[in-house]
């Protein structure tokens, strides 16, 4: 189940193929331009077609805008512009089978994006409302899924520009005790832009504790929540970002945050890291999911 927007101009495959080789994020495969993000979890391509039509409903086109439905809505805030700096690069003319999408050949970025989201509604309501609908749904409410995802993508960017030593890290999600709970990583206590989230998982490297023979430092993980963390890092609290977060002294940590985390127990459990793209927006999934 897809959203499929035609580009009716003219773009040879010569011309497909420059661009997408020169845009990040893409990896070309035949006449097919795959965009991926592993940290956001977004993925969607563009299709070049070469061949005439043959039937009465096909629809002449030379390029092919696909994005899934029943996807977390941040999808098409990531899309977006990618498809508009398409159409402007090449001043296209689109079609737009879909309903509330693009009209006429009229290209926006606003109609792009109401209509992929009246599609992914539609997405939801096909899937989970009826008697096949799976088993078990996990969910987020769709603000706090659209805030992780602008933190994600923003995240390396922030990182190559601050102007000290600072670790910014991803936010992911984890399956623990069947429970879902968003989590980041916190290595060893360094200088780090911290997320609110619901785990801090924290490898220890220099911290760790040391053997009993030998003195040697046996590398470990501990996991605690964050409420744990807080008392500690609150007064680092920072408005400045989508999620209020914590930005740590640099570029050395206080010896009592170290201390803090040379004291915790470790923690041998492997909770299930989850796919970005298999956490659904919690209203849609309320709103049509059957009881």
């Amino acid at each position: 189940m897809s959203y499929d927007l035609y580009i009716t101009s003219p773009i040879t495959l010569e011309q497909f193929t420059r661009y997408f080789g020169e845009r990040p994020g893409y990896s070309l495969e035949g006449t097919q331009a795959w965009y991926s993000n592993e940290e956001t979890g977004v993925y969607f391509h563009f299709d070049h077609n070469s061949q005439p039509v043959e039937e009465d409903d096909e629809i002449a086109h030379s390029v092919v805008f696909i994005i899934n439905l029943f996807r977390p809505g941040y999808f098409i805030l990531e899309a977006e512009p990618e498809v508009t700096r398409f159409v402007k690069t090449f001043d296209c003319s689109v079609y737009d089978p879909q309903n509330f999408g693009v009209e006429d050949s009229r290209y926006t970025a606003e109609a792009l994006v109401r209509g992929w989201k009246h599609g992914n509604e539609f997405g939801y309501s096909a899937i989970l409302d009826t008697d096949d609908a799976p088993a078990q749904i996990l969910t987020r409410p769709a603000k706090e899924l659209e805030s992780v995802w602008a933190w994600n993508f923003h995240a390396n960017v922030r990182m190559e520009a601050a102007q000290k030593d600072i670790f910014i890290p991803h936010i992911f999600y984890l399956l623990l005790e069947n429970e879902l709970r968003s989590a980041c990583v916190w290595p060893d206590a360094i200088s780090t832009l911290i997320p609110g989230v619901d785990l801090l998982i924290i490898p220890r490297k220099q911290l760790a504790p040391r053997a009993f023979f030998f003195g040697k430092q046996r590398e470990d993980r501990c996991i605690i929540s964050f409420a744990e963390a807080l008392p500690i890092i609150a007064p680092y609290r920072t408005d400045e970002y989508e999620i209020p977060a914590f930005e740590l002294p640099s570029p050395a940590t206080p010896a009592a945050m170290k201390n803090f985390v040379k004291a915790l127990s470790p923690d041998t459990t492997q909770p299930a890291r989850l796919p970005m793209d298999q956490i659904y927006d919690r209203e849609l999934a309320v709103k049509y999911l059957r009881k």
